[in-house]
């Protein structure tokens, strides 16, 4: 099965997208990164040239493996990262809706958000506390302590979850985990770090998380899924 490998943030290099953040957070969690074979990419356009530079000597200066593209990417482009994205961190405080965070999920990368106003929250929504906390205990190893599962691997294998009050609408199962990873994009990279260590952590969660993100994306249709994005950015 196809092995993840890659912590991707995806949006445009500039302070309202709070991108700085991944790349500090990056920094930090190098040793781990680098004992589990992972490798940050930060991918989007650079249209702050000052923000853009900065950001990515933050990343390459502490991660040298680490990967930045700024150049034009379309769907074939997007479908190739997100295949190979083990998380998707999406350091954005505010987005009206944040279409790269659905397209990750339609590709089982599940993504770590800001805890409140993204809009594609509420399609994906996030792991509840009391889920997260059955999974306190954070190996340091290639594996889950439990599972000896290795990190990245098998993510694409099916996740048992029993199917209980759908949504009419969509079909969506809304007394499943969830869909994304809370986080406070407001904090400082020290906590995000540590935030995403437990994420990365446990490879069984974070799976499933990915799987029901993926399913939540796919059973929105096109019709409803452009009436959601329309919806939001009336809104904004």
């Amino acid at each position: 099965a196809r092995r993840r490998s890659l912590v991707v943030c995806c949006l445009r290099q500039v302070q309202p997208k709070n991108v700085l953040l991944f790349c500090e957070c990056m920094a930090i969690l190098q040793p781990f990164l680098e004992l589990h074979n992972l490798t940050p990419l930060l991918c989007g356009a650079a249209a702050d040239e000052q923000y853009a530079e900065k950001c990515r000597q933050t990343l390459q200066s502490a991660c040298p493996s680490s990967e930045v593209i700024t150049s034009f990417m379309g769907p074939d482009d997007l479908a190739h990262i997100f295949s190979h994205t083990i998380l998707n961190v999406h350091t954005a405080v505010y987005e009206a809706y944040g279409m790269t965070i659905v397209e990750a999920a339609a590709f089982a990368a599940p993504s770590v958000l800001h805890f409140e106003d993204i809009g594609a929250s509420e399609l994906l929504p996030a792991i509840s506390v009391k889920h997260a906390e059955a999974h306190t205990d954070i190996p340091d190893r290639h594996t889950d302590m439990d599972t000896h599962t290795e990190i990245g691997a098998d993510i694409d294998a099916k996740i048992d979850t029993p199917h209980r009050h759908t949504d009419t609408d969509t079909d969506i199962d809304n007394t499943r985990p969830g869909s994304s990873f809370p986080a406070d994009m407001r904090a400082s990279a020290e906590e995000l770090a540590a935030t995403i260590r437990v994420i990365l952590s446990h490879p069984i969660r974070l799976r499933a998380v990915g799987e029901e993100a993926k399913r939540r994306a796919m059973a929105r249709g096109e019709e409803a899924f452009s009436a959601d994005l329309m919806r939001h950015v009336t809104m904004s």
